[in-house]
C-alpha cells in the first residue's frame, strides 16, 4: 500500500465520520422523517473503475455507520463503469467519469448525482436503478432538485427544454 493509497483510504474515513456525524447531529429521523434507524449514507469516490470512466457510489446503513464508523462496510457498492455508464452512454454518447456531488430531491425517492464528465444522473432510490441520463457540457459541479413551486410543477421550460423526464421526478 502506497503513501497515497494511505492518504487516500484516510481521507475518505474522515469525509465519512464527518458525514454521519453531521446527520446524526442534524436530527436525521425527525420532523416526520423516517426513524435515525433507517437512513442510508450515500458517497461516492471519483476513482475511475473502468478506461476513463466510472467511480463508486457506496450505500451505509446509517444506524451501522453511526455505532461503529471505522468498522462500517457499505451495505451497496456501485462500479459506476457499469450499468450506469452502459445507461448513460446509451442516452449520451459518451462515459460518466467522475461522481462529483449527489443530491436527493424533496421525497428523497430520487438521488441526483453529477459527475465530472458532465453528466447529470437521475436514479431511483429504492431500486438504485437509473431513470435519466443528460449531458450538460463539461465538468457539472452539482445538480440540484428544485422545490419551488410549491406544487411540485418545475415548469414548461425544464419539461420542454431539458428532458420530459424531469417532470415525473418533480411531482414526486
Amino acid at each position: 500500500m502506497t503513501i497515497h493509497d494511505r492518504a487516500r483510504r484516510g481521507l475518505s474515513r474522515l469525509t465519512l465520520a464527518i458525514v454521519a456525524s453531521a446527520l446524526v447531529g442534524a436530527g436525521v429521523g425527525t420532523g416526520g422523517m423516517a426513524p435515525a434507524s433507517a437512513y442510508e449514507v450515500w458517497l461516492t469516490d471519483q476513482s475511475d473503475t473502468g478506461k476513463e470512466s466510472g467511480g463508486f457510489l457506496y450505500i451505509y446503513d446509517g444506524a451501522a455507520l453511526a455505532a461503529n464508523p471505522a468498522a462500517a462496510k457499505p451495505a451497496v457498492t456501485i462500479d459506476l463503469s457499469g450499468e450506469i455508464n452502459t445507461f448513460c452512454e446509451a442516452a449520451t454518447k459518451k462515459p460518466v467519469r467522475r461522481p462529483h456531488m449527489l443530491f436527493f430531491n424533496k421525497n428523497q425517492d430520487h438521488a441526483i448525482v453529477s459527475f465530472l464528465s458532465g453528466h447529470v444522473l437521475f436514479m431511483d432510490a429504492k431500486t438504485r436503478k437509473p431513470e435519466a441520463c443528460l449531458s450538460m457540457g463539461k465538468n457539472v459541479h452539482g445538480g440540484l432538485a428544485d422545490a419551488r413551486p410549491e406544487d411540485g410543477d418545475c415548469g414548461e421550460y425544464r419539461r420542454e427544454k431539458v428532458h420530459p423526464h424531469l417532470d415525473r421526478l418533480c411531482r414526486t
